[in-house]
């Protein structure tokens, strides 16, 4: 028997990079600003039409240990091309 909360409304999920919440070009592809300089409708326009009762969550990732990682990457990458390089 499952004793999960059960939701009244139907509700989806969606895992995304911060890249997509912050995409500063999205609006350009929205309906109602082609060929415009400045957005008319953001994506949270959009959202708010589509869905009016919809409730958004946004959880990030700890700046610091986020960046950290990213350098240990590139640290990574870099080794990997150095040794393609001098063998």
């Amino acid at each position: 028997m499952c004793t999960c909360l059960t939701v009244a409304v139907p509700y989806f999920t969606v895992d995304a990079s911060v890249n997509y919440l912050f995409n500063a070009l999205a609006w350009k592809q929205l309906p109602g600003n082609k060929h415009l300089g400045e957005p008319q409708f953001l994506p949270a326009h959009l959202i708010k039409h589509l869905v009016p009762q919809a409730k958004i969550l946004v959880i990030l990732r700890d700046p610091v240990k986020r960046y950290w990682w990213y350098i240990l990457y590139c640290i990574q990458i870099i080794s990997i091309i150095l040794i393609n390089i001098f063998n």
